[in-house]
């Protein structure tokens, strides 16, 4: 490795007897922080840990990793490629230190900084502070639970090998010093943009930040300096953080390597742009730079103002739950700028003035359009009289956008913001309140868990507490035979007959599948409760509620029959769900969400 900017350099030259001498690693701004995932780590760690203690008859072993590609002189450099595996290993050397020799704590370790965190402090890292400080502690809990499943004498060698004190074995980086014209700001730049390009290795959004620092390095303009641009840069990835910020604008749930690949991607896609692939905005942005075309321009006149009409949305809890809503049904963000923009020019031309309130009214036709008449026997039925249409078994899409539609519109009432960031983390059936429990329970484990169920809440029921205790004592001695049982079935089927009789609804809902009698359930919950007793469903439901975990508020309204207009869930009444309450809740619905259809 003959060139004096490249050649191998062992990880303990890093390490300074003397403060003076104390290398400093710098990480200039244009580049990402920290991301390195607990799997990285763990490779990095075992492929270490294998080379320090393999027997080895080399006289002068080494464990090459890869290039680290640096600028500066003496004690001082900035990194421009490997930041990741530098910044794991001194990771590594300040876990490690404590099974070296005593000569290891007369080690002073390289230093890194963050030129854009200048008081980043690495050894009181915090998942909670900021995205570097979260991978950085998530890399310091990986690193401290592998080592203490090493034995001692392993960790010792390994110590030995890392600071330099093995006389066979050493851990080196391929160093490569740039020179010329590469040492420039605006050729580092470069060189870092080039070596990420081809294989992006970097996210899009990222890569975007190293064309845009590029640009700002180049121009004269006030305000537009590499450390602004950079700051501005990180108060857009602080806010896209922020979970419910950044569910709103993807309630549709798609994934994202980095959470500002969604601003750019719909950037791009409003210049007409195709997404033939996931890299689509970085080449745009590329193809901009490469032919001289001010990427400032964009960041000024559409990113910025981009974000900021996104802070205005989130600011206002209705039009925030109207968009999101629409990002449910897959509507952009571009679409929902693009038609009030429209709306809001057609208004200026024609002299008139602009309200906010012609916001929420631009949105609520966007939703309107978002549902499609249904046939009904060959007649065709619009919004919102076909809600009352609506059959389960048919119209299952359109059923679940009305229920979402109503819990949007009761949290917009109340001016809160729908917790899209916990929808969104959840799967959803559409429950029905009352079982179709005249379907009769075919099999034998299903019959027992209806049994479980009934059980735990026969005790709370209303009527005779002997015919309760009658009921609770059969149930005991039929769980108690088993499902293995010859006379289980029987045993069952007259235990289920007597509850059904003893506690007969008066008043049946007369079409299950309609949507009085259907309401939006977390998928865990319904599934694991099967055909069991509205009681049981109740309890189920606030029990989820109570210990913290997101229960749609009209959901949780339902079981309590708030819209029953008693909320009377003690006497008779609240062991079934009758067509009175499904009566009232459709016409809760129609209070909610009709509007959206005038």
């Amino acid at each position: 490795m003959g060139t004096p900017n490249f050649q191998p350099k062992e990880v303990a030259e890093f390490l300074a007897t003397d403060a003076k001498e104390q290398f400093v690693f710098e990480i200039p701004s244009f580049q990402r922080g920290y991301r390195w995932t607990s799997k990285h780590v763990k490779d990095l760690l075992k492929d270490l840990m294998n080379f320090s203690t393999a027997d080895s008859t080399d006289s002068n072993s080494v464990y090459y990793l890869q290039p680290l590609v640096v600028r500066g002189e003496d004690f001082r450099w900035q990194v421009l490629d490997g930041q990741q595996r530098l910044t794991t290993l001194k990771l590594i050397l300040n876990a490690i230190k404590p099974y070296g020799r005593s000569s290891v704590n007369k080690k002073i370790e390289y230093d890194i900084r963050y030129l854009i965190r200048p008081n980043f402090d690495f050894y009181n890292a915090s998942t909670t502070d900021n995205l570097d400080s979260y991978y950085i502690a998530k890399a310091q809990e990986t690193i401290k639970l592998w080592l203490d499943s090493q034995k001692d004498d392993d960790l010792a060698e390994f110590a030995d090998v890392m600071f330099g004190l093995s006389k066979t074995k050493k851990v080196k980086f391929i160093w490569y010093e740039v020179e010329g014209d590469d040492c420039s700001d605006s050729g580092a730049i470069a060189i870092f943009n080039r070596l990420n390009r081809g294989k992006l290795k970097l996210t899009p959004s990222e890569l975007i930040k190293a064309l845009l620092i590029i640009s700002a390095d180049s121009t004269e303009r006030i305000g537009d300096s590499q450390t602004v641009l950079s700051m501005q840069w990180n108060e857009i990835e602080r806010r896209f953080m922020h979970d419910d910020f950044f569910s709103f604008i993807n309630a549709g749930n798609k994934q994202f390597d980095t959470r500002t690949d969604l601003l750019f991607n719909h950037i791009v896609l409003s210049m007409g742009v195709s997404a033939r692939d996931e890299d689509f905005a970085y080449r745009w942005f590329q193809d901009k730079y490469d032919n001289n075309e001010s990427i400032l321009d964009i960041w000024e006149k559409d990113v910025k103002d981009t974000f900021d009409l996104l802070n205005q949305w989130y600011s206002n809890a209705e039009i925030y739950n109207y968009i999101g809503f629409l990002s449910t049904c897959n509507v952009t963000i571009g679409t929902i700028r693009d038609t009030l923009a429209s709306a809001k020019r057609e208004r200026k031309d024609k002299g008139g003035e602009w309200r906010k309130s012609d916001n929420i009214k631009i949105l609520k036709n966007l939703i309107k359009q978002q549902f499609s008449p249904v046939f009904i026997n060959g007649v065709e039925v619009i919004f919102p009289a076909a809600i009352d249409e609506l059959d389960y078994n048919y119209h299952s899409s359109d059923i679940r956008r009305i229920l979402l539609l109503f819990n949007v519109a009761a949290y917009s009432k109340q001016a809160l913001r729908f917790p899209f960031d916990k929808y969104s983390d959840e799967s959803w059936d559409i429950e029905h309140i009352d079982s179709r429990t005249e379907n009769e329970l075919k099999k034998n484990e299903d019959q027992m868990k209806w049994l479980v169920y009934t059980r735990e809440i026969i005790n709370e029921l209303p009527g005779d507490a002997t015919v309760r205790n009658q009921l609770a004592q059969a149930i005991d001695e039929c769980l108690a035979d088993g499902i293995e049982s010859q006379q289980w079935f029987s045993s069952y089927k007259d235990i289920y007959n007597r509850i059904m009789s003893t506690f007969r609804n008066p008043d049946p809902v007369v079409d299950k599948d309609s949507l009085g009698n259907l309401t939006l359930l977390d998928a865990s919950t319904n599934r694991g409760y099967g055909n069991a007793l509205f009681p049981y469903k109740r309890k189920c439901v606030v029990k989820r509620d109570d210990k913290g975990d997101f229960v749609p508020k009209c959901t949780l309204n339902t079981f309590l029959k708030y819209y029953s207009g008693t909320g009377d869930t003690s006497g008779l009444s609240s062991i079934y769900w009758s067509e009175a309450d499904a009566s009232s809740l459709l016409n809760a619905v129609h209070q909610h969400v009709d509007t959206f259809f005038d």
